[in-house]
């Protein structure tokens, strides 16, 4: 009877020992779900200067459960900066910070996770393209034609090809109070649609342009061409001079100062 409880507890330190040798597959959740083998090496995709890159794991792994995890900032570029690890009751959440000088070029990025409890301590490799025209923008009706004072809308939508999330800051060759901005923030590989109205206050035709600049880095990202064809009312045309001289016939300045005194009798 004592030999074979004796055979049945070496059995299990046997076990446990092999086990807490074993490697252990690392999961990545995000940006991108990868299961990784350990000393392994996996591309998680593209992504953009000036952009924080969040990797989440998850902390079961086979027979461990991972306690720890962090990035090996020595083996990061100058300017790369990676943040400890915060670790939830059932991920632990990594993030890296691309600055806005990093060279367009492909990045390894080295994660170990950690297994307090038996000691296991596993090392991946995860690649990351930096580059450059991830956002892209699309404007479905870039010609409008309203009445004066109107205020006219730009249906746009901006896709983000990256795998990190990118604010950026929407404005226009128009004048400031025509269109002050918006700032948009975009999911990873995600889209976002929205109207950018522009206030019509002088009468005319003009092309402009929206910009779509990034709010993480100094990088302008797009432009696309728009216009917009304002029409006379009759109380607006008497007092468009006032919000700025016509977008056409530079000669007939004078004549809209006239129209922007008679719009106070009208």
């Amino acid at each position: 009877m004592g030999s074979q409880l004796f055979k049945r507890i070496l059995l299990a330190l046997l076990l446990l020992s092999v086990l807490a040798g074993a490697g252990a597959t690392i999961v990545v959740l995000k940006p991108v779900y990868k299961a990784v083998e350990p000393g392994q090496t996996e591309t998680l995709g593209a992504m953009m200067r000036g952009e924080r890159l969040l990797i989440t794991i998850d902390r079961n792994a086979s027979f461990h459960r991972w306690t720890g995890a962090s990035i090996t900032q020595s083996l990061l570029p100058q300017g790369w900066i990676a943040f400890p690890a915060v670790v939830e009751n059932t991920s632990i959440s990594l993030e890296v910070v691309v600055p806005d000088s990093a060279e367009i070029r492909s990045q390894t990025i080295e994660v170990t996770a950690v297994d307090s409890q038996t000691g296991l301590e596993e090392k991946i490799n995860l690649v990351v393209f930096v580059e450059q025209g991830l956002v892209s923008v699309l404007l479905p009706d870039a010609q409008q034609k309203v009445k004066v004072k109107d205020s006219p809308c730009y249906h746009m939508i901006l896709q983000n090809g990256s795998i990190a999330s990118h604010k950026v800051f929407v404005s226009s060759s128009l004048p400031k109070y025509w269109f002050a901005g918006i700032e948009k923030e975009i999911k990873p590989n995600d889209f976002v649609e929205f109207d950018a109205c522009i206030n019509a206050l002088v009468i005319g035709s003009r092309d402009f342009y929206f910009f779509v600049d990034s709010a993480r880095s100094t990088e302008r990202l797009r432009s696309v061409k728009a216009s917009v064809d304002v029409l006379p009312t009759v109380q607006g045309k008497y007092s468009a001079a006032l919000n700025g001289f016509p977008f056409y016939m530079p000669t007939l300045i004078p004549y809209y100062l006239i129209d922007s005194a008679l719009s106070f009798f009208s």
